[in-house]
Parts: structure tokens; sequence; C-alpha cells
């Protein structure tokens, strides 16, 4: 068994609950700044975008003979977080929105078949 331990930074999102900026519940985690505008939509104050922050984050990789594990943790924090994790199920929210406007021509133009 193998351990890689880095410091990486993330992008840090958290809904904006007033009109001063003042912080709410953590929305997500991503390692892209452009991923974190994804999930930052709709997450501030009246429907703008939430509050996003860069941070430091301790990632730990385990080989364990062939299957690779990674936890992250944010420095400020005591729970590993889902990197990415948000970002994957906001882009599926997305694109099945984006799904349920087209009609069947459209879908078979675009070789949709699900």
């Amino acid at each position: 068994m193998k351990a890689e331990v880095v410091i990486i930074d993330v992008w840090v999102v958290h809904e904006t609950i007033d009109d001063r900026g003042h912080l709410g519940g953590l929305v997500g985690v991503t390692s892209s700044k452009q991923d974190a505008n994804i999930i930052a939509k709709d997450q501030g104050w009246y429907g703008g975008p939430g509050n996003i922050r860069k941070q430091k984050a301790i990632s730990v990789g385990v080989d364990n003979g062939g299957s690779y594990k990674e936890r992250v943790w944010l420095l400020d924090g005591k729970e590993p977080i889902d990197l990415d994790g948000k970002l994957k199920a906001k882009k599926e929210e997305i694109r099945k929105k984006a799904l349920e406007k087209l009609d069947p021509e459209e879908r078979a133009a675009l070789g949709i078949t699900d």
C-alpha cells in the first residue's frame, strides 16, 4: 500500500444569505473555478451567484494494489469533502432540463435515444 499526500487548491462555494454577502451553508467544493461558477449559480441573495473562494486542501491518495482511493480535506475542516461531486449532479440537472425541451424529431436528429 502506497500513500501520496499533497496540498492542492480547491474552490469552495457557499450560499449567500443576505445583501451584505454573509455566508450560509456549504454548496460544494470543486477543483476548478470554472466548475465553481456552475455550482454557484442561483445560490446567492435573490438568485444571484453564491460566494466562491479559493482555499487549500490536503489530498490523500492511497494505492491499494490496483485500486486507488482519494480523500480530500479542507485545511479548516474536520471531515473529508466530496470534491467535484456537486458539479456532477448540477451538470446532470442542466442536461436533463435541456433534453426535456427537445421534441422527438430534434432528439432523433441529435442521435439521442434515451
